[in-house]
C-alpha cells in the first residue's frame, strides 16, 4: 500500500481529519488558533479560526501547549488553560460557529479545575476526554491530579468512557511485552500473550469508540492492524474487535508516542445470518504526526485521477542552483546566470512551498476554488 509524508510546522499540532482536510491548532500572537490544510498538500498550514483566548506553553516539554483536543464529525472540541482558568469550547468546521462551555466541577474525586495540567505533546501526563450536554456545560472526565500513567515508553494513552486508561509501557527485543491499566484508584499491569506480536501501537477515539493501530514488522514490509478496542481495568481485560489490516513498506515512519486519526464512511453491511444490515466503516485515510513533526498519510480508499496526478507532481524535485562553469567561459557564464534568474522567476513567481497546492494554483493561474476531486 502506498503512503506519503508531508512536512509540517512543528508548532502546529494535528487534531484530526474530515474527508480530505486536516485540522490542527497552535498559537498566533499568544492567542489560540486553528489551522487547516488539504490532506495531500505539500504546503504550510493555513489559518482557519482564531480565538481571543491566551494559550500557555506547557511546562513539561519544549514546544507543547496547555491544550487538549478532539474532533468528532464536523466539530472540533478544545480544552485550553489560560493562567488559572480552563476554557472549553467547540468550533464547527463548516459554519465556524463558536460555542463556549461552562464547567461542571467537582463531579469526580480529585477533580480540580484551576490545577488542570493539560499538555498536547507529552503523553506522560494523560489524555483528556471532554463531554458536554445540551445546556452547554461540560465534564472533564480525567485530570492529572487524580491519575497518571507511569513509565510510558511507546504509545499515547487510550481512555474509555469509564475514565480508565491503557498504554504500552514495556518492550522486549522490539516487541510490545507489557501494558499498563489504571484509573484514579487502581494501577495494574498486563503481559501481552506470546502469540500477539506487535512492535508499535497507537490509539484514537471518536464519540463512542476507542481504536488501536498496531504495527508488526516483517522481513521487507510492515503490517498495520486497525482494530476496535475495549478494555476494563477492574477485570484486567483487553479485547480487540473487528480489524482491518494493510501492508506498507519497511520505511514507514514510526508512530510511537503519538495518536493517529482516520476518516471513514459508515456503510450498511449485509451478513447472511442476520435479517438486517449492520453498520460498518469504509476507511478512507489514516494519518499521524510523527515526533519529528512530519505528517504521514496512508490512503486506504482508491485515489481519484487528480489526486494521483498531484502526488506524482509532488515527486518533481525543486530546481537546484546552476552548476559551476569554468572561469574562462565568461560570456557563457553571464548568459547562463541571466537565463537562470529570469527564466526561473518567470516560472516561479510565488513564495509558497514548492509543488504545494497554492504554488500550483498561483503558477498556473487557477481559481482559488480549485480542489482535488
Amino acid at each position: 500500500m502506498r503512503y506519503f509524508v508531508t512536512p509540517s510546522n512543528p508548532n502546529v499540532f494535528l487534531i484530526g481529519i474530515y474527508e480530505n482536510q486536516l485540522y490542527g491548532f497552535g498559537k498566533k500572537n499568544e492567542k489560540f488558533c486553528l489551522y487547516q490544510k488539504s490532506i495531500f498538500d505539500n504546503g504550510d498550514w493555513e489559518e482557519f479560526f482564531a480565538v481571543e483566548i491566551n494559550v500557555m506553553k506547557a511546562e513539561c516539554c519544549e514546544n507543547g501547549l496547555h491544550v487538549a483536543s478532539s474532533m468528532y464529525d464536523t466539530t472540533i472540541r478544545i480544552t485550553t488553560r489560560d493562567k488559572e482558568f480552563t476554557h472549553v469550547f467547540s468550533v464547527d468546521i463548516f459554519t465556524k460557529k463558536f460555542t463556549a462551555l461552562k464547567m461542571l466541577e467537582k463531579l469526580y474525586d480529585g477533580f480540580a479545575t484551576p490545577n488542570l495540567n493539560l499538555c498536547c505533546k507529552y503523553v506522560g501526563i494523560y489524555r483528556i476526554l471532554v463531554y458536554f450536554n445540551k445546556s452547554h456545560y461540560c465534564l472533564l472526565q480525567m485530570d492529572s491530579n487524580s491519575y497518571k500513567l507511569p513509565l510510558i515508553v511507546s504509545s499515547n494513552i487510550a481512555v474509555n468512557r469509564e475514565g480508565e486508561a491503557i498504554s504500552v509501557i514495556e518492550k522486549e527485543n522490539g516487541r510490545i511485552k507489557r501494558m499498563a491499566f489504571g484509573d484514579s484508584g487502581i494501577q495494574l499491569f498486563g503481559d501481552i500473550p506470546e502469540n500477539l506480536v506487535w512492535h508499535d501501537m497507537a490509539f484514537s477515539h471518536d464519540e463512542i469508540l476507542t481504536f488501536s493501530l498496531s504495527r508488526q514488522k516483517r522481513d521487507d514490509d510492515i503490517v498495520l492492524w486497525l482494530s476496535c478496542l475495549e478494555f476494563s481495568v477492574p477485570n484486567l481485560s483487553v479485547y480487540f474487535g473487528d480489524s482491518s489490516f494493510f501492508t506498507v513498506d519497511s520505511n514507514l515512519p514510526s508512530f510511537e508516542s503519538v495518536p493517529f486519526f482516520f476518516s471513514y464512511q459508515k456503510v450498511g453491511v449485509k451478513i447472511s445470518s442476520l435479517e438486517t444490515r449492520i453498520v460498518g466503516l469504509q476507511l478512507h485515510f489514516i494519518v499521524f504526526q510523527t515526533v519529528s513533526n512530519s505528517i504521514v498519510t496512508i490512503p486506504v480508499r482508491m485515489l481519484s485521477l487528480s489526486e494521483s496526478a498531484y502526488l506524482s507532481l509532488r515527486q518533481i524535485p525543486e530546481p537546484s542552483l546552476p552548476p559551476a562553469i569554468p572561469q574562462f567561459m565568461i560570456f557563457e557564464q553571464i548568459l547562463y546566470f541571466f537565463n537562470y534568474i529570469f527564466g526561473r522567476k518567470s516560472k516561479k513567481t510565488v513564495d509558497d512551498r514548492w509543488m504545494s497546492l497554492n504554488f500550483i494554483k498561483k503558477t498556473l493561474a487557477l481559481s482559488n476554488n480549485f480542489a482535488l476531486k
